[in-house]
Parts: structure tokens; C-alpha cells; sequence
């Protein structure tokens, strides 16, 4: 499985964050000393981590991507939620799942709806709705060859139970499928799939 630095060191991820605090072990300063020396970086910011408030760098492949992620910035908190639509794009998410992100955090009952996308070292959250957008939007956007076109975009959703129903909790049953690169039918299948499922629950998908 690559990772999201994996990704930006070859330079197919445009941004990358980390976190680093007092209790960050020898390798991880070293290796974030190394994207210092090599990469523009933002240190502006702080979070509370486990505890402990930690110092978030993000890193970007170029000077003019990160001037453009300062000016989407600008006058925002680590804590708005438009603060974290201007990092989902600036780290290469999907347009209509960092919509679905901000509409969720405004009508908590989209939770219902919620597909995770795992793809080459990221992750984020879909609208069952948009996930065929979603995931063509990946492939047309993340420019993969060789060894990482075997990797296929992992969809994962939570089976839902009579508590999430309720609007309890989430459920811990998770079911995962597999979608080969640009296999645009075993896409509309894994839809099918994912719908079938919710609306065993939910009734009919509008």
C-alpha cells in the first residue's frame, strides 16, 4: 500500500501535511527536516493531538501552489470548516466530495449517505450519489502509470444498523469492494452494490 508522502515525493500528490510535537520520535524530524530542505512549506498552525498541541506543516510541490493555498486561507482558522475545504483541495479530493464534507457538516442526517474512498495514499468521504463522479474524477485528475494503475480505489461502507438507523452511532461492519483502474463497469457495479444495501434500510435512493 503507498502512502500519502509516497505519493508527493514522486510528485503525484500536489500537497501533503504531517504533524510533529515533543513527543515525535528521531525519524520523523528527520524526515521533516528533509521535506523543509526541499519543499515550500506552511508552519503557521497548531492542533491538539492525543493530548498534546502539535505543530501542522503542509508541504507543497511549488511555490505557486502554496501562494494559492495562502490565499485561500487567508483570514480562516485551522477550525473553520472552509479552512479545511481550502486544504481538501489544495491535497487533490474530489470537488463534489469536498462538497458533501461541508453540506454534512450542516445537515448531519447526509451522514446517512456516507461512502469512504480510499485511493494511491488518500482518503475521503462521498455521497453515495456522487461516488461514480467521484471516482472518475480521481482517475482523470491523479496522473498514475506503471506499478501504481495495479492498485485499485478501495470503496469501504459502513453496513447500517438499527442504531445508525436512529442516528446513534455508525456501525462497525464495514464492507469493502475493489474497483480496477478506469474498470468503469465494475464501478456502476460496486454502486448497484452499495445502494442495494443502503436501501434495505432507507428505502429508494432518490
Amino acid at each position: 500500500m503507498i502512502t500519502a508522502l509516497e505519493m508527493f515525493k514522486r510528485g503525484l500528490k500536489p500537497a501533503y501535511y504531517e504533524t510533529v510535537g515533543s513527543s515525535s520520535g528521531p525519524s520523523l524530524l528527520k524526515g521533516i527536516a528533509d521535506l523543509k530542505a526541499r519543499y515550500p512549506y506552511v508552519s503557521r498552525f497548531h492542533e491538539v493531538k492525543n493530548g498534546e498541541k502539535v505543530e501542522v506543516l503542509f508541504f507543497f510541490q511549488t511555490e505557486a501552489q502554496k501562494e494559492s493555498f495562502l490565499q485561500d486561507i487567508e483570514g480562516l482558522w485551522f477550525e473553520h470548516s472552509e479552512f479545511h475545504v481550502a486544504l481538501g483541495r489544495a491535497l487533490g479530493f474530489p470537488p463534489l466530495a469536498l462538497q458533501y464534507w461541508v453540506d454534512r457538516g450542516a445537515n448531519l442526517s447526509l451522514e446517512q449517505y456516507h461512502v469512504s474512498l480510499w485511493w494511491w495514499g488518500s482518503k475521503c468521504a462521498s455521497h453515495m450519489k456522487d461516488l461514480i463522479r467521484n471516482v472518475e474524477w480521481i482517475w482523470d485528475n491523479v496522473p498514475v502509470t506503471g506499478d501504481l494503475i495495479h492498485i485499485p480505489i478501495e470503496v469501504r461502507y459502513a453496513k447500517p444498523t438499527e442504531e445508525t438507523v436512529r442516528g446513534a452511532r455508525q456501525s462497525s461492519q464495514s464492507l469493502r469492494f475493489s474497483i480496477g483502474y478506469k474498470n468503469r463497469k465494475q464501478l456502476q457495479e460496486v454502486k448497484k452494490q452499495v445502494v442495494e444495501y443502503w436501501s434495505q434500510w432507507y428505502g429508494k435512493l432518490d
